[in-house]
């Protein structure tokens, strides 16, 4: 939610008191359309995902799993949009969270796990043999 503020808040400041007040359709427009990009790329984990992953990593919940959809949707769209989870296989997803993102993104080790499970979780939808 964090990344949609501050889109907004720019959108703001880059259009001037007067947009807002002359052109408040274009502007609640322009507000919608930032709030759009930041959210839907964070899919929620379902039941079968959760079996999935348990599978995957023992003892891993749908809690765990929608834990780290909340850290990904906050964390990781302070800095960018939010990549829809079906751009990278799970294993890819892995490297990324446990690489460079994971350190930008300054999380600990058991939150880069919680983040690299529902990305290959969820990624996993998509792949032509279900992972």
């Amino acid at each position: 939610m964090r990344g949609v503020f501050l889109k907004v808040t720019f959108i703001i400041r880059m259009a001037g008191p007067q947009m807002s007040v002359r052109y408040p359709v274009v502007f609640l427009a322009a507000a919608a359309l930032s709030a759009c990009g930041g959210s839907t790329a964070a899919l929620a984990p379902s039941a079968a995902d959760a079996r999935w992953a348990a599978r995957e990593w023992p003892g891993t919940t749908q809690q765990d799993l929608e834990a780290g959809r909340s850290l990904f949707a906050s964390r990781c769209s302070s800095c960018h949009a939010l990549p829809s989870p079906s751009e990278k296989t799970p294993t890819d997803w892995d490297q990324t969270v446990q690489g460079e993102m994971g350190a930008r993104a300054r999380l600990s080790a058991k939150d880069r796990n919680l983040v690299a499970h529902y990305l290959a979780t969820v990624s996993q939808r998509t792949q032509p043999s279900g992972g």
